[in-house]
């Protein structure tokens, strides 16, 4: 807490949080610091950034679980392992870590893991983008 109380440089702060994309956790465990310290500029807009990630994050959660739900009816069995389920398990919210993509899955009785971004090369789950192509769908509306 004396941390807060002496003058912080917080453009330098603010500029390390966003590029190693802690910002959410910056801002979660000011706030359940009361803000000691933090000027009301920097409070806007880091909540203001925390807001629209929680937003992006829910989206993501939504899909990534209407996409588990498909594979499973399907008789696809896939665990999910980064992105919003690893946030939820490390942090227990989803809003506490950037995510970019829906995530990363292991296919049941796999060794390797593949990303569920069904566009990517290389280490996509193949089969995710060719069950969606079967069904008419194209791989690309399931990425940002």
């Amino acid at each position: 807490m004396q941390f807060l109380a002496t003058p912080l440089q917080w453009p330098l702060i603010l500029e390390r949080a966003y590029s190693q994309q802690v910002y959410p956790l910056l801002y979660r465990n000011l706030r359940e610091l009361g803000f000691r310290g933090v000027s009301e500029k920097v409070q806007t807009e880091l909540k203001g950034l925390f807001l629209a990630n929680a937003l992006r994050n829910q989206l993501l959660a939504e899909e990534l679980a209407r996409l588990l739900g498909l594979l499973g009816e399907a008789g696809i069995r896939v665990v999910p392992l980064k992105g919003v389920a690893l946030a939820r398990s490390l942090y227990g919210d989803a809003a506490a870590r950037v995510c970019v993509e829906i995530g990363s899955a292991k296919r049941c009785g796999e060794r390797r893991r593949a990303s569920l971004d069904p566009t990517a090369g290389g280490g996509c789950l193949h089969v995710v983008r060719d069950w969606l192509k079967n069904q008419g769908r194209d791989a690309r509306s399931y990425i940002q």
